[in-house]
């Protein structure tokens, strides 16, 4: 296979520099990709390894951005498997990210920056460009290759030793040789949003306060509705279930800073439905409550560029600030339903338990600097920092469940 794709490398191992990192560059994804939805979502995990043998020991740090330069015009590309061969499949460039050649300051916080010694490693994940499968048909083969590319912000040291200097684009470029591939089909039936054709494995169970982590914040969830929900000839896409939701945060006496406010990224308390964790539908049956499973939560990704948030700032309310004792209140709708609905319908609907993704103590004031990277389309947990700093897992336990009923 790797003979293959040379036709379409463009960098290879032979174009090392000498005195640049020795850095290889590998892809994993999913196995099929769905061409049938508005906006086919594929996953890529791209890691970069520095080999374990480079001739030069000391750490180097680089800029690489899974976006501007993983799916960018010079980044990865689409290989068919066609019966006479393979081809590469065209995209037009003005659809793809832009790749932004311009200096860049080194900060621990910007996850595009990363350190290298020999044998490590460093990973990014995100989604292909919807525009690569325009033109792609049902049960068709492919590989998502890695051509080779260069990196042209990087230099020798730490990122402590870079820490807030601005570093330019420079030459000799690092490169990151190809080929690196990962082959997939896409799927030869038309998806339906509500229903999969092989059911998901099992959703994990509702969360119990037992989960809760010792030494961490306290929280709850609690949810009220209304018994019945009068359908009014409108169709499952034009129902609205309104909902009330209060989050508290009971605090633990003994606990350090258990006086004090403390600040949290809300995600998943807005989040839509999901099989994993977060709110959850279920259909009355005869005997038994069966969840509802739908997708569009899970397709409804877009390639951006990492973003940042400002938690002190606040600008789009992703945080929130609560003292011990005090509860935060919302309103949310439930707007995804079965098709086939009628009145009598029962319905249950609960907040299953989730973590939190970032949170600290003090309020907005105490973190107006502070600063988390989200994916850039922002339905997504903390990127960065990755484990909130060592501080430990609030968890969230399961909410009250809500039941009601279609009326006329």
């Amino acid at each position: 296979m790797d003979q293959q794709l040379l036709p379409f490398v463009k960098y290879s191992d032979k174009d090392r520099i000498p005195d640049t990192p020795h850095l290889s560059l590998t892809i994993e994804g999913d196995s099929t990709v769905d061409v049938w939805v508005d906006d086919p979502t594929y996953n890529v995990l791209f890691t970069i390894t520095r080999a374990a043998d480079d001739p030069n020991t000391q750490s180097c740090i680089i800029h690489w951005n899974p976006v501007e330069d993983g799916c960018s015009q010079s980044g990865a590309v689409l290989i068919f498997h066609g019966s006479h061969g393979l081809r590469l499949e065209e995209v037009d460039p003005e659809k793809l990210p832009t790749k932004l050649l311009i200096p860049r300051e080194v900060t621990a916080s910007d996850p595009c920056f990363k350190e290298l010694v020999p044998g490590s490693s460093v990973s990014w994940k995100t989604t292909l460009p919807a525009v690569h499968f325009e033109d792609s048909g049902p049960d068709a083969p492919y590989s998502i290759l890695w051509p080779g590319g260069q990196i042209p912000i990087w230099d020798w040291g730490t990122l402590a030793e870079h820490s807030e200097r601005t570093l330019a684009p420079k030459f000799p470029q690092v490169v990151l040789p190809g080929p690196s591939y990962q082959s997939f089909v896409t799927l030869n039936y038309e998806s339906d949003p509500e229903y999969f054709e092989d059911p998901p494995p099992p959703s994990p169970r509702a969360i119990s306060p037992s989960a809760r982590v010792n030494g961490a914040p306290i929280f709850s969830i609690r949810i009220a509705g209304p018994a019945t929900l009068p359908m009014k000839n409108q169709s499952s896409s034009r129902l609205r279930y309104p909902l009330t939701v209060t989050v508290s945060y009971n605090g633990e006496a003994g606990l350090p800073h258990s006086d004090r406010p403390l600040t949290f990224r809300s995600f998943i308390f807005k989040r839509p439905d999901d099989h994993n964790e977060g709110y959850r539908l279920y259909r009355g049956g005869n005997d038994s409550w069966t969840p509802y499973e739908w997708r569009t939560h899970q397709r409804g990704f877009i390639v951006t560029e990492p973003a940042p948030l400002n938690v002190g700032r606040n600008d789009e309310n992703n945080f929130w600030t609560l003292k011990p004792g005090e509860s935060w209140s919302f309103t949310r709708e439930v707007s995804e339903f079965p098709k086939d609905l009628a009145p009598g319908d029962r319905f249950r609907y609960l907040f299953k338990g989730a973590t939190l993704d970032w949170w600290n103590w003090g309020n907005f004031e105490d973190h107006k600097d502070t600063v988390v990277w989200v994916p850039g389309w922002l339905v997504a947990k903390v990127q960065d920092p990755s484990d909130n700093e060592g501080r430990p897992i609030v968890v969230v336990p399961a909410s009250n469940t809500v039941e009601f009923t279609l009326v006329d």
